[in-house]
């Protein structure tokens, strides 16, 4: 199986974390997306990686995470060198590529800590449009079928001689651009059956009613959401925001 596919989806450990509220999980995956969004400068960006490794590693998903990063660490390449190449200084440029590692790595941990079927009746408990969170949780599930078909077209280009596991990261850059294009046109394929497959069922015909979640807030979540806070309030006030110029 795909560890790109084992590296966005959810699978609960034997890791106390998971015994916590999803409400909680969420928000503690929230945090490392928080600090690589809000900040630009490396050393918040460095604290969103390291943060989101911390969690990974107490969920008992670090590996999975850190082989995600794998991946990740392609597309941060490709866009610090575009940066460069289109007039932007050689460090905000690589400052620009970290960010959105971070990102991609926070986003990950998400995946990881929160599964689609917990997710959706927090949507819905929040009011949220019912179209917001359909668009929503076909992304979400659509996240883990493209790594599977990822690792399925580059098994078909490895067999007519092409090379992935090149050492080289220009030649890495090169043959990732030869999946993308395939890659989106199952994407846009996959988006268009399920529109047709909801037009086909009469989506939007009737007002959907969803039964509240069961989920329960204790004390404990309490304590652990304020000191989280905390901790996230404290390092955006010690380190710096801006990106060096």
């Amino acid at each position: 199986m795909s560890l790109l596919y084992l590296s966005l989806s959810f699978r609960a450990t034997t890791s106390r974390l998971f015994d916590l509220d999803p409400r909680l999980r969420l928000a503690l995956g929230f945090g490392p997306l928080l600090l690589s969004l809000l900040g630009a400068s490396f050393s918040l960006t460095a604290a969103s990686l390291l943060l989101a490794l911390g969690l990974a590693a107490i969920a008992g998903c670090a590996r999975r995470l850190v082989r995600a990063q794998r991946y990740m660490a392609l597309l941060a390449l490709l866009l610090s060198g575009l940066s460069y190449v289109s007039g932007m200084e050689l460090t905000p440029a690589i400052g620009q590529g970290l960010r959105l590692l971070a990102f991609f790595s926070s986003s990950s941990l998400t995946l990881m800590l929160v599964a689609p079927e917990e997710i959706e009746p927090l949507l819905a408990q929040a009011r949220l449009p019912q179209g917001f969170i359909l668009a929503f949780m076909g992304a979400l599930r659509l996240a883990p079928q493209l790594a599977l078909e990822y690792q399925n077209i580059v098994d078909a280009q490895r067999a007519r001689g092409v090379e992935h596991g090149a050492r080289s990261p220009v030649a890495r850059l090169r043959a990732l651009a030869l999946v993308l294009v395939p890659l989106t046109a199952l994407a846009l394929r996959t988006a268009l059956d399920l529109a047709q497959a909801l037009e086909v069922r009469g989506y939007g015909a009737a007002k959907m009613s969803r039964p509240p979640p069961s989920f329960r807030w204790s004390r404990r979540e309490s304590l652990i959401l304020l000191a989280y806070l905390l901790g996230l309030a404290a390092l955006l006030l010690l380190l710096p925001v801006k990106a060096l110029s």
